[in-house]
């Protein structure tokens, strides 16, 4: 999660080197704070997992998505981001820190 200040405030562009993206937006007057994390090989298992959070001012959501590839997993972190959220994938990663990070790695001519 991008790293929060004194008052609170979180800076999207303070990503911790396990993030893939971040963005932080304001949604009906509530202050949302999204990370997906950089995909890594699942500890002793075939496959991929990558974090997801996602904080809502008071409500703070943590999840895990694995899937076979890390194209797959990216993939399921971002469709529960955008479905959890109801926002459209290009709200989402437009402005956002390496969003187009996200977009290359789900390429599938990258």
């Amino acid at each position: 999660m991008p790293a929060r200040d004194s008052s609170g405030e979180y800076w999207a562009s303070e990503l911790r080197e396990d993030e893939l993206v971040a963005k932080e937006f304001d949604r009906d007057g509530v202050r949302v704070v999204v990370s997906i994390g950089r995909p890594a090989p699942f500890p002793g298992r075939a496959g991929w997992r990558c974090r997801v959070r996602v904080d809502r001012g008071t409500r703070f959501e943590q999840s895990q998505v694995v899937a076979p590839t890390e194209r797959e997993v990216l993939r399921l972190a971002l469709d529960l981001v955008t479905g959890r959220l109801g926002i459209a994938e290009a709200e989402l990663l437009d402005d956002a820190a390496r969003g187009e990070e996200l977009r290359a790695a789900l390429d599938p001519d990258g």
